[in-house]
């Protein structure tokens, strides 16, 4: 506490913190237009993207509705894809265990925990993002056929 005091009581503590305000407020002032500028255009740019993958989604739940062999293809797909992400989630959240029941001077121990179990998350988690955006086509799709033919909403 005693050296916080001395340092509030010391002239150059008193400068070194007005030079730093002024010199973050003059460069604040100097990159502001060129930020704003920035995150428009980021914004602009990012809005057609979502735009543009919005239409083609709608022209992949149209086609996907027009065949139903195209249906049953893409549904299959997703059902191999919930498989694989539970079969890899399982190997993942398995391989401590398998690592925890072999003898204690199992040389490989450090290449189960270095490389194999972080590569098993890692495949863990790409494997949900695909499951979860096949899923959600085929429910996009399942909805968009319910409503085309004016059936009730399933409880």
């Amino acid at each position: 506490m005693g050296n916080i005091l001395s340092s509030l009581t010391d002239g150059s503590w008193w400068f070194s913190v007005v030079f730093a305000g002024v010199f973050v407020s003059i460069l604040a002032g100097l990159l502001k237009d060129h930020v704003e500028r920035w995150l428009l255009s980021l914004s602009a740019a990012l809005d057609g993207r979502r735009k543009a993958h919005e239409q083609v989604r709608k022209q992949l739940i149209d086609t996907l509705l027009a065949d139903s062999r195209y249906f049953e293809l893409a549904r299959f797909r997703a059902t191999v894809a919930c498989t694989v992400f539970a079969a890899s989630s399982l190997l993942h959240f398995c391989a401590p265990l398998m690592l925890a029941m072999q003898p204690a001077n199992f040389v490989q121990s450090s290449v189960v925990w270095g490389v194999i179990a972080p590569s098993l998350g890692t495949f863990s988690m790409v494997a949900a993002y695909c499951a979860a955006r096949r899923v959600q086509l085929i429910n996009a799709a399942t909805t968009e056929l319910r409503l085309r033919k004016g059936l009730p909403k399933l409880p």
